[in-house]
């Protein structure tokens, strides 16, 4: 028997108009239909915060009305509690939330809407379960959603996602942002929106009001068009409309501030932080920095980005699951993404490593395709892409890039779906699920701070070469032995090599500056060894000095013919269909015999900048003193040669490795820039003619106090020098313009750095070859011109580490063997371990032989005649007192020594 109230009149509607309204709505109870005068429930019920004793139960009428809500664990109600009524009115758009408090844990409630003391359901009623309680053990399940067709343009778009997800055992339901895909401008058409994506109105809200809402708690966080206008940011001017909007036809667990939609929940052993990544976001055209922020903007200062900490912090749960409405992964090229915030994004990987918070996971959404896998090795923590709901084939994500993923990639136009997580004390399951509940692709990982990962394969995985996937981050997954047929294209790939170029010289070169800032700058970038011949070595091998064999610049133990040439970044890129080409500096003393896996050769084995010897693929060529002669002007010219060259086989990859030879000294500016106006910093440091060296080595303590004329010497050497990297500048920014007007820029890679450092009057000293700050410390920019973004680093990175950086990056294994380590962790934002020391070596009888150890805060030096230094780096950055000498540190030197001798010997 239905129970059914029509009967009813109102007084209040004794208008024409107003009774002619009223008839407009109406609610079907199977076959009955009964058009009322009476207020209504038109929307709901839909039930949300839902906790182990707690649940809200949002509605909306079509009238002004008062509203309860009965319930009870029985099915027909008997028994049943009553809540206290309250008033839906027309200035929340008669929109309404009650709460039910004192429930009991993991429990069935039953329940019915009473408007105007009138019921809006009959047996069988709707009902939802309680949680189990936060912290507890629990085997559940629960789905996913994301991105749903745009149901204004498309309200017969059926989605039969919702029927499949309710066929599942799950205890709750969430929806990752879009849930629609217009882009309401103003208080009344977010309304309308809110309504209709889960209403009669529109094909997928009634599959929704029939097969979500009355069956499962429902979570929602939101994203652009949920909040406002296309990658709409914290300056959409109705930005406290959608707010208002959203906080009226959603049952939001309560919001730690009102000001934005971010919210936590817990079920069992997993806790789950829902961002705002909207209303608080700065706009992504800002410059990035510590102020450009996805989750606070400057509106509420630290507020999101403070309460995810804390929460995470504070956690007990096995596991934390952030959601995220637009991907983390900083390989995907979109300009909402996470990518174009990477100060951020770091700060929270970093946070969350520092912390050593286990079991962080990664939900995120927005790429309209059907869902994707990153174990962590791209991502910085594992991530799961949300496959779309019900989108048309016009809306799905066939062209923008899409990044790596270290598990693959569901593309094309039939991957609609959901995802399925399915928790347990001991592992936690994803499972991408398609329209019917087919398992597209399964992953699971073990609780554990190692965070193991398995993958159960993808199927219908597009492996097509076509597929934009970033071989930086390919290649990280193939040395690890995951994702091997993920590998799309290779980047190109471009190493300038300066040559003596002190850390501090950029601010003089205006195209690199340009360049920095949609790159990686390394802080800390140091060579192991200040020298040219065995830096260059170390550059190409990634060995240290005492592995590769060049010890010098010349003598036995230098020079080129002692490096083997066999084992460099060229003979592994060169093997893997890489087209090779060097130009300029190559180790010194070459000879021009065939160097092993370049294809096109245009060295110098020691160029002076005019009047010099160049070997042009073995032919010896040489070159005057006329102003196209100039050394810098060539090589870049031999360069751009090399690209045009390549244009004719442009599905081939190549390497360049580009060296100047500039600015060592006796830096030789070209003509055109010889009579640049240049102005020195006006400050010296304090070690710059170092008074009191009592405490430096022998060799030092030899050096007399600068004269006036030495140090006139000096500045016009300085001078010069900026004067000579403005050619470099410009073969940069001539090499830019050519990639750009090629199509490359976008896949290629650009890597400078300095063969070692210089000293200008430090320590009375004007060379290199030394341990000093000074002569180790070099630029290194990285530019990606696949994922442009600007950052720094401040680990500690080498010159050594330059050739398994490249090898990745081309897609390769990392060869085993190697002193260096791969920059490209540091460069995707992952969360990794890094190098806490490293050795220097120096073979050279002029500054005396010696090794150091650099780490973050200490330098201790050994040399061959027994003098030491050692030096507190963040207390004396100058190096100007050696604590070598000093009894309170004699354990830390011999830790030092021992820890020296085990690197000699790696």
């Amino acid at each position: 028997m239905f129970e059914l109230y029509c009967s009813r009149s109102r007084a209040r509607h004794s208008s024409r108009s107003a009774a002619k309204a009223r008839q407009r709505n109406t609610f079907q109870i199977e076959s009955l239909e009964c058009r009322t005068l009476m207020a209504v429930m038109t929307d709901g019920p839909l039930v949300g915060a839902v906790t182990d004793t707690e649940a809200r139960i949002w509605f909306k009428t079509d009238d002004d009305a008062s509203v309860q809500v009965q319930y009870s664990t029985s099915a027909d109600l008997s028994n049943a509690i009553t809540t206290a009524p309250i008033s839906t009115v027309k200035a929340s758009n008669r929109t309404g939330i009650i709460e039910l408090e004192g429930l009991l844990p993991e429990t069935r409630y039953y329940y019915r809407i009473i408007v105007d003391s009138t019921p809006q359901q009959a047996s069988n009623y709707p009902s939802f379960t309680t949680f189990a309680p936060a912290g507890s053990t629990r085997d559940f399940s629960f789905a996913v959603m994301a991105d749903l067709e745009d149901t204004d343009d498309f309200p017969s778009a059926p989605a039969p996602v919702y029927e499949q997800v309710a066929s599942e055992d799950i205890e709750f339901v969430m929806q990752i942002g879009d849930f629609d895909h217009r882009d309401p401008g103003r208080l009344s058409k977010m309304r309308k929106m809110h309504r209709e994506v889960r209403g009669p109105a529109t094909a997928a809200g009634a599959e929704f009001a029939e097969h979500i809402a009355p069956n499962f708690p429902f979570f929602h966080t939101w994203d652009d068009h949920d909040y406002g206008k296309n990658n709409g940011d914290k300056t959409f001017g109705r930005r406290a409309e959608a707010i208002q909007a959203i906080n009226e036809y959603y049952p939001f667990p309560d919001l730690p501030n009102p000001a934005g939609i971010w919210h936590d929940f817990s079920y069992a052993q997993v806790d789950v932080f829902m961002l705002d990544l909207r209303s608080q976001r700065d706009n992504h055209n800002d410059l990035d920095g510590p102020q450009k922020s996805m989750l606070d903007g400057d509106i509420i200062a630290n507020g999101q980005k403070q309460w995810l900490e804390n929460g995470l912090l504070n956690s007990t749960a096995t596991w934390k699951i952030i959601v995220s409405s637009v991907p983390f992964n900083p390989t995907v090229e979109r300009k909402d993404g996470w990518e174009l915030y990477p100060h951020e994004r770091l700060e929270l990987l970093d946070f969350i490593a520092t912390n050593n918070i286990q079991n962080a996971i990664l939900l995120s959404a927005d790429m309209h395709f059907g869902g994707a896998v990153d174990d962590g090795s791209t991502s910085g923590l594992p991530e799961i892409q949300l496959p779309h709901t019900n989108m048309a084939n016009d809306h799905v994500n066939t062209t923008t890039r899409p990044g790596f993923w270290s598990e693959g990639i569901l593309t094309g136009v039939d991957n609609a779906g959901y995802l399925l997580v399915t928790v347990n004390e001991t592992q936690i399951t994803f499972d991408i699920k398609g329209v019917d509940g087919e398992v597209n692709q399964t992953f699971t990982i073990a609780a554990a701070g190692s965070q193991t990962l398995t993958s159960g394969g993808i199927s219908g995985f597009n492996e097509s070469s076509e597929e934009p996937a970033l071989s930086a981050q390919t290649s990280l997954a193939v040395s690890q032995g995951l994702a091997a047929n993920a590998v799309a294209t290779q980047p190109n790939i471009v190493l300038f090599v300066t040559d003596d170029q002190r850390f501090d010289t950029l601010q003089h070169m205006a195209n690199l500056q340009q360049l920095q800032q949609n790159s990686t700058t390394f802080n800390n970038a140091f060579v192991t060894t200040a020298l040219s011949g065995p830096s260059r070595a170390s550059i190409l091998s990634g060995l240290y000095a005492h592995n590769h064999g060049v010890l010098n610049n010349g003598d036995k133990q230098g020079g080129a013919d002692n490096f083997d040439d066999s084992e460099t970044i060229a003979t592994w890129l060169r093997d893997a269909g890489y087209l090779t080409g060097i130009f300029g500096k190559y180790i010194n003393q070459y000879d021009g015999s065939p160097i092993e896996g370049w294809d096109d050769v245009h060295v110098s084995g020691k160029p002076d900048y005019f009047n010099y010897t160049m070997f042009a693929n073995g032919v010896e060529e040489a070159y005057g003193d006329a102003p196209e002669d100039y050394f810098t002007d060539v090589v870049s010219a031999k360069a751009q040669d090399f690209l045009a060259a390549s244009e004719a086989n442009d599905a081939q990859p190549f390497l360049m490795y580009i060296a100047p030879g500039a600015p060592h000294k006796p830096a030789t500016p070209a003509p055109r820039h010889q009579d640049l106006d240049v102005t020195l910093p006006t400050v010296r440091p304090p070690s710059f003619d170092e008074q009191d060296v009592s405490d430096k080595p022998q060799w030092v303590q030899e050096l007399d106090r600068l004269s006036a004329r030495q140090i006139k010497k000096l500045d016009k050497a300085q001078r010069n020098v900026v004067r000579t990297l403005q050619a470099v500048d410009e073969a940069v920014g001539d090499l830019m313009d050519t990639l750009a007007t090629n199509g490359e820029l976008e896949n290629t890679i650009i890597m400078f750095v300095s063969d070692n450092g210089l000293l200008f009057g430090e320590h009375r000293h004007n060379e290199k070859k030394v341990a000093y700050e000074e002569g180790i410390r070099v630029p290194l920019l990285v530019y990606d011109g696949r994922n442009p973004v600007q950052q720094s680093i401040d680990e500690m990175v080498l010159n050594i580490d330059l050739a398994p950086t490249i090898a990745q990056m081309a897609g390769l294994s990392v060869p085993s063997g190697l002193n260096g380590t791969s920059l490209v962790p540091l460069l995707e934002g992952q969360s990794v371990s890094w190098r806490e020391d490293f050795l220097i070596e120096n073979y050279t009888k002029r500054t005396a032989e010696h090794d150091a150890l650099r780490t973050e805060q200490w330098k201790y030096v050994e040399y061959k005649n027994g003098d030491r230094e050692l030096y507190d780096l963040e207390a004396d950055p100058f190096e100007l007192e050696s604590q070598h000498g000093n009894p309170a540190y004699q354990t830390m030197i011999t830790e030092f020594s021992a820890r020296l001798a085990q690197l000699k010997a790696s």
